[in-house]
């Protein structure tokens, strides 16, 4: 199941050299690598510029999803004015199954379901008024598919130009490559690109009303494929982990099937992402060198060695939403192991 450092029988703990194995600090210095900052669940615990030093300088930012706790406009605009004091080139994130306001497709439902407390938070003035998405279930019954279509986009595109508008990219299920300009070393002035893709998709929880971006297997897995078949990345971005890898909760795995069907699918042909992060099971926090997955392509071998560097990168434990004293995963990544230009299998 390749390399785990995250403690027995999946119990994961942090520890500094878990993490340890990530940084090449000498190649950052020297700029023979790039420096990827990630964290995960944050859940409204950075607010301030006193938490924006504490994450560490890099060229690029990624947060996989859970800015919130109850899902809000206010809150994620919270967030994105800290994402703002952030100093790094480029700052990626995508949606995790907390951030109610940014799925406009299950939105009004969600909030049906949350308790007392949630549903008043989603009525104040300034969120119901100003940022409530379309309802798209009305818009279906209307039979209005091109206005549905078109109220997602318009949503979409509020949410990239006002409520994630220190974002460099907000990923759904896409991807996209960030041109990094080096600032150290002798490569100063070099600009290499780094190869990305975020999809926030996760399994539905039942009986939660924290249900952003949550749909079935399949339709998951239509998405990851999009994200992995289009050539190799650097780094795959999810809210979830994979089934099975630093995914236990109350013992239990609770990772996305899916996405071991599309890792190993991925890994078939040769382009395998050379990380994957993501966080969503908070205690899982840590890494794991490779996987040992089921063959999706052929049922003669029955599984597959994904050579993939998996990090959970939960800011928080608990329930509670305790910030962890070490909140983000610093990775360095070569330049001579970035990958090429992408291209099909």
């Amino acid at each position: 199941m390749g390399q785990h450092f995250s403690g027995e029988r999946g119990a994961a703990q942090y520890t500094p050299e878990a993490f340890a194995v990530l940084a090449h600090h000498d190649l950052y210095a020297s700029g023979e690598a790039v420096r990827i900052i990630v964290m995960s669940d944050t859940h409204n615990t950075v607010r301030n510029a006193a938490e924006a030093v504490r994450v560490p300088t890099g060229d690029v930012f990624i947060h996989c999803g859970d800015v919130t706790v109850d899902g809000t406009a206010r809150e994620v605009c919270s967030f994105n004015e800290w994402l703002g004091l952030l100093p790094h080139q480029h700052r990626i994130v995508i949606a995790g199954n907390h951030d109610l306001i940014l799925d406009p497709e299950t939105y009004h439902a969600n909030v049906a379901m949350s308790s007392k407390k949630r549903k008043a938070e989603h009525a104040q003035p300034d969120v119901r008024n100003v940022w409530s998405p379309p309802d798209l279930q009305e818009l279906s019954r209307l039979d209005a598919d091109q206005s549905r279509l078109r109220a997602l986009a318009e949503w979409r595109g509020q949410v990239r130009q006002r409520l994630l508008s220190n974002a460099t990219a907000y990923l759904e299920g896409e991807r996209t490559t960030l041109a990094i300009q080096l600032d150290r070393g002798g490569n100063t002035g070099r600009e290499v690109r780094l190869h990305i893709a975020g999809a926030p998709h996760t399994d539905v929880i039942a009986a939660s009303s924290m249900r952003a971006f949550a749909v079935d297997e399949e339709r998951q897995l239509a998405v990851f494929c999009s994200c992995l078949d289009a050539g190799p990345l650097d780094v795959l971005i999810t809210h979830g982990p994979p089934y099975g890898v630093l995914d236990r909760f109350l013992g239990v795995h609770t990772g996305s099937k899916a996405l071991v069907r599309a890792l190993s699918s991925s890994s078939s042909c040769g382009r395998a992402p050379s990380f994957h992060v993501f966080g969503h099971v908070h205690k899982q926090k840590g890494v794991q060198l490779g996987a040992k997955f089921p063959n999706a392509c052929d049922s003669v071998t029955e599984s597959i060695d994904v050579p993939t560097t998996f990090v959970n990168a939960a800011s928080v434990i608990g329930i509670h939403h305790r910030i962890r004293d070490d909140p983000a995963v610093v990775i360095d990544i070569p330049i001579a192991k970035l990958v090429e230009p992408p291209s099909k299998c």
